[in-house]
């Protein structure tokens, strides 16, 4: 399995999600933003697994506080 696998976006997100919980906003940013690029590519905008990694990292620049970043990914 390389790095432009579903399976390696999802353990990405994954290990995003768990930095998100422990409040490691600094380091979750990264590796949500290269699930989502893995996921575009891979599997396509229309994919459900890239709309999920829309919305989590919205929901990540809503926790920030940063609204217009994540307002733009809602839409």
């Amino acid at each position: 399995m390389g790095k432009k696998h579903p399976d390696y976006a999802t353990s990405l997100n994954n290990l995003a999600y768990l930095y998100y919980i422990q409040g490691k906003y600094i380091k979750t940013e990264p590796l949500y933003q290269e699930a989502l690029a893995i996921r575009k590519e891979v599997l396509g905008e229309k994919h459900q697994d890239y709309a999920s990694s829309l919305n989590n990292l919205a929901a990540l620049y809503d926790k920030q506080g940063k609204y217009e970043k994540g307002e733009s990914l809602y839409q």
